[in-house]
């Protein structure tokens, strides 16, 4: 499943035969599109030694407003307000002192506020406990219906949230 995406992202570009969208081949498409029209979120991204708002941010212009929303999509806003110093919080390198599903709301809060057609989701709340994920995967897909929204996931309970579904089997 993450092969497939990586190679429709074009990160992996190692393949046999042809792909086509829209009857472009795969190789003609500038990356240049496929990175401002996709955001990628993986189970494995970084978290910087540096604050939560900062980790989410990432150096952008966002407004307040967006970042308020993004964290209470994503439950951050739990995190945030368990420390004292709130979203000043000093996040280890690589997110040490957080748990492993603090960090991946995180890292998902921060993919979310980049501005795309396409979110894809790979294994993105892999760490979170499962009636928390499907509340994050709800109010994502209520808050970005305009947008299509991949979630590639091995828990089979979550895919009534879906409209497609699609099962992948190694032969």
């Amino acid at each position: 499943k993450s092969t497939i995406i990586k190679i429709l992202l074009k990160y992996n570009k190692e393949y046999e035969g042809s792909i086509f969208i829209n009857n472009y081949n795969l190789l003609d498409i500038d990356e240049s599109i496929i990175s401002t029209s996709f955001t990628y979120v993986s189970q494995l991204s970084y978290i910087n030694n540096d604050t939560l708002k900062n980790n989410i941010i990432y150096d952008r212009n966002i407004s307040n407003k967006d970042y308020e929303n993004v964290i209470n999509i994503c439950h951050v806003n739990k995190l945030r307000d368990s420390k004292k110093l709130r979203d000043n919080f000093v996040i280890e390198d690589n997110g040490f002192n957080i748990s492993g599903g603090e960090r991946q709301k995180v890292i998902l809060a921060r993919a979310l506020l980049k501005k795309s057609n396409y979110i894809v989701l790979d294994e993105a709340l892999s760490e979170v406990e499962f009636i928390e994920e499907k509340e994050i995967l709800k109010k994502i897909i209520h808050y970005y219906k305009d947008k299509t929204i991949i979630y590639i996931s091995h828990k089979r309970e979550i895919i009534d949230l879906f409209n497609d579904k699609y099962y992948l089997e190694r032969r």
